[in-house]
């Protein structure tokens, strides 16, 4: 059995050598025969038919791609840039110009910004925030009296203004804004807003009104008539010539019975410029503390700056 189990063993170790060696050996090809297979190629004439076929077809491309112009992907495509547009100067439009001087009705220190033009256009805005908005537009400086609700029981944070207008002046646009427990005025190069006393102080000024009160007189018919050649002939024939009347018409008796014709105008500014206007002082007469004198041709007036602006106004009309 031993001997059995080795011979066994034996022909499993000895079996694939066998097989291996009765197998016909793999040869790889020669590289020798390979090249000298190549050789025979290039020797046969179908290798040059097929080298000159494909230099030909080579000479064709390029002379087809030297005369046609290279075609480009429309994605990859660049416009022509446009031609330039012609230069245009540009001029900056400059603001309208403020007025340096107040309008003829106006009394009181003058701020430029004042004759600003601006559009309003408020819905239930506070004051303040009205006021902030003015300033803005017209670039002046609005400040608020810290005591104006202590003077007038309204603060400028919780009134509300509706107010919806075009093209008025910042002084105008005030006059609106403010309320008639208040009032404005100029100190100092600044709008100040507060009680309608502390901001219509009274000032004293003079008016002109020689030119309203001194009667012009009115010749009608008896305006005398010149009659030249009377006159020379006289003269030429040595006459010496009688003096008759003078040449301006006599006063009438009535206007001899009014030899205070300015108080006429006293009691025209008195009858138009009242305290109907919260911003105007009430006269003396009623009570108040305005008073209004005249001396050699001027009217002395105190009244407050909304006061003097109808004064000026109405003597205008005159």
């Amino acid at each position: 059995m031993k001997r059995l189990g080795l011979a066994l063993l034996l022909v499993v170790w000895v079996a694939p050598w066998a097989v291996a060696q009765a197998a016909p050996a793999a040869t790889s090809p020669d590289p020798a025969d390979s090249w000298s297979h190549l050789r025979d190629f290039r020797d046969d004439s179908s290798y040059h038919q097929v080298l000159n076929q494909s230099q030909a077809a080579l000479n064709h491309q390029a002379a087809t791609a030297a005369t046609t112009p290279a075609q480009v992907a429309p994605e990859t495509q660049t416009a022509a840039p446009k031609p330039a547009a012609p230069y245009r100067e540009f001029h900056p439009v400059a603001a309208p110009a403020l007025p340096s001087r107040p309008p003829a009705n106006y009394f009181g220190p003058w701020l430029p910004q004042l004759g600003a033009r601006i559009n309003i256009d408020f819905d239930a805005v506070t004051l303040a925030n009205a006021l902030s908005f003015l300033a803005d537009s017209a670039g002046a400086a609005i400040a608020v009296d810290p005591r104006l609700k202590a003077d007038t029981g309204k603060a400028a944070d919780e009134e509300l203004v509706t107010l919806h207008i075009k093209a008025v002046t910042l002084q105008q646009a005030l006059d609106l804004v403010v309320l008639a427990e208040m009032g404005w005025r100029v100190v100092e190069g600044r709008i100040l807003v507060s009680s309608r006393e502390k901001a219509n102080p009274i000032y004293l000024h003079s008016y002109a009104i020689r030119d309203l009160i001194t009667p012009v007189p009115d010749f009608g018919d008896s305006a005398p008539r010149f009659d030249l050649a009377a006159a020379m002939s006289a003269a030429g024939s040595g006459g010496s010539g009688g003096g008759g009347g003078g040449i301006f018409k006599e006063v009438t008796k009535e206007e001899a019975a009014d030899p205070h014709p300015e108080k006429k105008i006293i009691d025209l500014i008195k009858k138009f410029v009242t305290n109907s206007d919260p911003r105007v002082a009430a006269w003396d007469d009623a009570g108040g503390t305005a008073t209004i004198d005249y001396f050699n041709g001027q009217l002395l007036v105190n009244q407050t700056d909304a006061g003097h602006r109808k004064v000026i106004d109405l003597l205008s009309k005159l």
